[in-house]
């Protein structure tokens, strides 16, 4: 794969997640797939598979709302390219209810052949903390 079709793969990633952050679904949706999946792994009440840029906008507003719009991840501590896939650790926080969480999260995106996102993972550094933050 050409250079510049990484380099291209991580400023989209990069993009991607600077919009998502600033709670700017518009843009950072038309950076993925239509058929697009996002993935969240447990038990607590935003985990599932989210098919389709509509479920992962209602998710994405999901969360924005259950951590009362203080999602944020504060410091982007690494950023990792592959040949199809862009990987970011960022340290992050979010409160509610006089509740806070603090973690890092390793956040995965996958590319279709057209530089779109396809695929959306979040793995938790502690995957009980965020259970127990976010409930069943």
């Amino acid at each position: 794969m050409p250079e510049g079709t990484q380099s291209t793969r991580m400023a989209i990633a990069q993009q991607f997640w600077a919009h998502i952050g600033h709670r700017d679904l518009g843009q950072g949706i038309d950076l993925l797939s239509p058929n697009a999946t996002a993935r969240i792994p447990g038990s607590h009440a935003l985990a599932g598979t989210f098919a389709g840029r509509d479920e992962i906008v209602r998710h994405l507003r999901d969360l924005y709302e259950r951590t009362g719009g203080t999602f944020d991840a504060y410091k982007w501590e690494d950023w990792m390219l592959g040949e199809n896939h862009v990987a970011a650790l960022a340290s992050v926080h979010f409160n509610t209810n006089g509740q806070m969480y603090k973690g890092r999260h390793l956040l995965l995106v996958r590319f279709d052949i057209s530089d779109k996102i396809e695929e959306i993972a979040v793995l938790f550094e502690d995957q009980r903390s965020v259970e127990r933050f976010l409930g069943p």
